[in-house]
């Protein structure tokens, strides 16, 4: 009887086992990384694959502990060694205004507008490292799960 909690334990532990797309579990452990009590996490509804992102909707306890409903959309690339790798959240928005916040430093007179523009560098720059961080825990988790990097043939991605 001991050994047949053990083998259902081990089953139920290994996330390769489930029958969500490899994307979705990966995704997943990036949106966990990102909350303040990833414990709290819970889907609310089935993900939704879609070419080269999952999106996931779930609820979570936010900074006051209130249970609250959120979306989550990670990326992916088909990198040059023929996996899927993941994205840092919001990249690609978070370029667009660090493009516009140099082109604003660069005209900025020296004064208030200057520090203001200089500011708001470091607050993307900060957000962006924060972001590649958790990416990271993700990547090292869904590494060690035998999930990642995603091979093409296991998931629903499409380049």
């Amino acid at each position: 009887m001991p050994l047949a909690f053990f083998v259902l334990a081990a089953t139920l532990a290994l996330p390769a086992l489930s029958p969500d797309d490899p994307a979705v579990l990966v995704c997943e452990m990036m949106v966990k990384a990102s909350l303040r009590t990833p414990r709290s996490f819970a889907r609310t509804a089935e993900p939704v694959v879609d070419k080269a992102t999952v999106t996931l909707a779930f609820t979570a306890f936010d900074a006051h502990g209130r249970n609250e409903l959120q979306t989550r959309t990670c990326r992916f690339r088909l990198a040059g060694d023929g996996f899927f790798h993941l994205e840092p959240f919001r990249r690609a928005y978070l370029e667009a205004r660090l493009d516009a916040a140099k082109a604003k430093l660069r005209q900025a007179a020296p004064g208030n507008d200057l520090m203001l523009a200089r500011s708001q560098i470091l607050d993307i720059g900060r957000e962006m490292y924060v972001n590649n961080d958790r990416m990271l825990k993700a990547e090292r988790q869904a590494a060690k799960a035998g999930l990642y990097p995603i091979a093409p043939g296991l998931t629903k991605l499409a380049q």
